[in-house]
């Protein structure tokens, strides 16, 4: 994605600045599960990673008719299965916080147990 601004002449001669807009992350679980695309018509689909059934998908039409698909129409999705699991999504990976105690504790297990020096200054300088 280009985040650069783009300058052009406007008609009274000054320079306009414009930023291109980003698109907005797909934070819902549905996505998981379904494959964001275009229909020969040009219109944006979700496809169903399980049956292939291809849904409606544009900005304004939300998320609620994809999750009622994938929860309870869904033929070959398995019974029972939480939402945003049946994808080839981490969730490790989505629900990681940093915790800075976590990481001075796994320096010090490094430090110790590998039995690495506290100070790489050599003696004798």
């Amino acid at each position: 994605m280009d985040s650069e601004p783009s300058s052009r002449m406007s008609e009274d001669g000054y320079s306009e600045y414009s930023r291109p807009k980003s698109k907005r992350k797909k934070t819902s679980k549905v996505w998981h599960e379904l494959v964001e695309g275009q229909n020969e018509k040009g219109e944006t689909i979700a496809a169903c990673i399980h049956c292939k059934l291809a849904l409606v998908a544009g900005p304004n039409r939300g998320t609620s008719h994809l999750k009622r698909h994938l929860t309870e129409s869904c033929p070959l999705r398995p019974v029972g299965l939480p939402l945003g699991e049946g994808g080839t999504s981490s969730r490790e990976e989505e629900e990681f916080v940093f915790n800075m105690n976590d990481l001075r504790k796994e320096i010090l297990l490094y430090i110790i147990e590998g039995a690495h020096p506290f100070s790489t200054v050599e003696e004798g300088f």
